[in-house]
């Protein structure tokens, strides 16, 4: 009897020591779980605002880009226009416009000053932009139509 006695005795003893490893291992690694989903939540969080930040820098620079697009097409749109009134033959040529100076020499044509030459021209320029443009906005409204 005290040999199956002592026996039993440790068995319960053990398996009592068996259950509290258990538990202290079960709750080891429950703490060992909540850490690691801190820790990754942490990093997601990390992620998520990195690509935040490289998300709000590439649209920066999209947006930055099509402004610079924009602004290139509407220089192009400008220059167009500049040459067609430039080129049209209404609208005289600085070097035709000559004021005559009469001096004691003689008689002899001088280019006007730029001032004047503007003052004089800037009527038929205007007219012809403004044709321009008309004629432009008409077209596209037809196509659009």
């Amino acid at each position: 009897m005290a040999l199956a006695e002592i026996i039993r005795k440790i068995l319960a003893e053990a398996e009592e020591k068996a259950g509290s490893i258990l538990s202290q291992g079960g709750q080891e690694a429950q703490r060992i779980k909540k850490e690691a989903e801190a820790r990754a939540q942490e990093i997601a969080g990390q992620i998520v605002l990195a690509r935040q930040d490289l998300s709000s820098r590439e649209a920066r620079r999209i947006v930055s880009l099509a402004r610079l697009e924009s602004k290139k097409a509407i220089l192009a749109a400008r220059q167009k226009m500049l040459d067609r009134v430039f080129s049209d033959r209404r609208v005289r040529v600085k070097n035709a416009i000559e004021k005559k100076v009469i001096s004691f020499e003689g008689e002899r044509g001088e280019a006007l000053e730029p001032d004047v030459y503007l003052k004089l021209q800037r009527p038929g320029y205007e007219g012809r932009v403004a044709e321009i443009l008309f004629k432009e906005t008409a077209v596209s409204e037809a196509d659009e139509k």
